[in-house]
């Protein structure tokens, strides 16, 4: 079973507490990027982040202070490590939590990253 980050928790992939209640799951509001990683880190990491941290500002996300593409990076290493992988897909999810039609609970994201295996077959990755 792989392990994944949710809101500063390590969980398993299929325990991820998502309510009915979600905007995300109600509106589509959230984003996400999707990228390979080796044992060098992240593949055109600063690009995903930008385009990331844009769809935020977008959305008009309230940034943590402590969420920052470094944290981010870290969280990937750190989650690589607890999977045992050396190269990985990894996705990146930012989505807004419960709220109604008109008021979010909270403007700030919730954060989910997750990792899988990727086979040396992809040809993503030319290390």
């Amino acid at each position: 079973m792989l392990t994944c980050y949710y809101n500063g928790q390590w969980l398993p992939n299929d325990s991820i507490p998502l309510s009915a209640d979600s905007r995300t799951l109600r509106f589509g509001e959230g984003l996400f990027e999707t990228f390979p990683a080796n044992a060098n880190g992240p593949v055109l990491f600063d690009e995903h982040m930008n385009r990331l941290w844009k769809g935020m500002q977008d959305l008009a996300f309230q940034i943590p202070k402590l969420l920052s593409p470094e944290s981010i990076r870290e969280t990937i290493a750190r989650l690589m490590q607890k999977n045992k992988l050396t190269k990985a897909r990894i996705r990146v999810t930012v989505m807004r939590g419960p709220g109604g039609l008109f008021d979010p609970v909270s403007l700030a994201p919730d954060l989910l990253i997750q990792s899988w295996p990727l086979p040396d077959s992809s040809g993503l990755l030319n290390e």
